[in-house]
């Protein structure tokens, strides 16, 4: 395994330590709770139930539950998010260096949803607006949404989701209130699918090797990848870190393009790609594309109708206002907004990104 940062090894001992020499390297700390492992159906009606937390509010996490988060999120209405994985004990994920890794059945994603009350000052408190759970059950992938109530005390199992009103302070100190929509279950398949089948998005490799506090100490970086390695959680033919292909901050340092591309990819392309549910439009956005008429430069859309705005092409190269990309991505219209569910506000900033990547490209890229 080599030499690992003292900071890192405190934080792999919070979690519940490395396995020592003489544990089989597919270990995983003793700690991961038998009730964190879908083998046997869960109560369905309460988050608590599930037995996935000490402390279900402070989202505090069983031993074994292990807290993760991904290079480039998926916009969702300015809301945080908190994010957890739990493997059944003595199983781990079997690595893949582009496509989704191999969890074993019991596997369950956690991600709860939250707005800060105050965001200049996080420790004003949070209100939790609703925890998603996605768990593998024999071979096969599925989700659920708990709904937290008024008083912040529990989540309860919400099937046909709702609408929710939320106050907070922004970061600019600006008072603000929003609708935030919680999706129903039909509308998480739409996005978390493949070739009609259910799926996980976000813990790949290309969105956990990431450094952990954003750079190296004692000795080299460790990623998410890595420490997931290190606790037994993840196996295979793991490749070095030079050698892995991951996505950038979208709004870290990396080049403008690098950084436009891993928002598509995370905010598009589990829709835009072969085999997505928008796979018929041809338009794929996946990072690894390196077609430029497959990303939708100078192409005319298959069937756009109205939501083409008038505008002729997907991405018009040094143009910005004339690209259906920027159009729909800055629309809040039902009826044209991009992505369609289940966000119901325009990714400003995310919007101005993908703007300002268009704008840097070279006109003559239609010729």
């Amino acid at each position: 395994m080599g030499h690992l940062p003292a900071k890192f090894l405190a934080i792999v001992a919070a979690l519940g330590g490395l396995p020592s020499c003489g544990e089989s390297a597919r270990a995983v700390p003793e700690g991961t709770p038998d009730a964190a492992s879908a083998d046997a159906a869960p109560p369905a009606d309460s988050l608590r139930a599930l037995g996935l937390f000490d402390d279900t509010v402070v989202q505090t996490p069983k031993a074994g539950v292990v807290p993760y988060d991904v290079i480039a999120t998926l916009y969702a209405d300015e809301a945080q998010k908190l994010r957890f994985m739990a493997l059944p004990k003595g199983k781990q994920a079997v690595y893949d260096a582009s496509a989704m890794w191999d969890y074993p059945d019991g596997t369950r994603f956690v991600k709860t949803f939250f707005f800060y009350r105050d965001a200049r000052d996080p420790s004003l408190g949070r209100r939790l607006i609703e925890t998603r759970i996605i768990e593998r059950t024999g071979d096969t992938w599925t989700g659920r949404t708990y709904a937290w109530d008024d008083v912040q005390k529990e989540a309860l199992r919400l099937k046909v989701g709702r609408m929710e009103s939320i106050s907070f302070t922004d970061e600019n100190g600006d008072d603000r209130t929003l609708d935030y929509r919680i999706p129903n279950d039909n509308e998480c398949k739409t996005c978390h699918s493949k070739d009609h089948v259910f799926e996980p998005l976000g813990p790949r490799t290309r969105e956990l090797d990431h450094v952990e506090g954003g750079g190296a100490d004692d000795g080299g970086a460790v990623t998410e990848v890595d420490r997931l390695a290190a606790l037994g959680l993840l196996g295979g033919d793991i490749q070095p870190r030079a050698e892995r292909v991951a996505l950038s901050d979208p709004y870290g340092s990396d080049p403008l393009e690098r950084r436009a591309r891993s928002y598509l990819d995370a905010n598009c392309s589990h829709c835009h790609r072969p085999g997505g549910e928008a796979g018929a439009t041809a338009l794929d956005l996946r990072f690894e594309n390196t077609d430029t008429y497959g990303l939708g430069f100078c192409r005319t859309p298959v069937a756009a109708g109205p939501g083409s705005g008038g505008r002729d092409y997907d991405i018009v190269p040094g143009s910005p206002d004339d690209s259906i990309l920027v159009f729909r991505m800055s629309s809040v219209d039902p009826e044209l907004k991009m992505p369609q569910i289940p966000t119901l506000t325009s990714d400003a900033r995310g919007t101005a990104l993908i703007s300002e990547w268009i704008g840097s490209l070279d006109p003559k890229k239609c010729n």
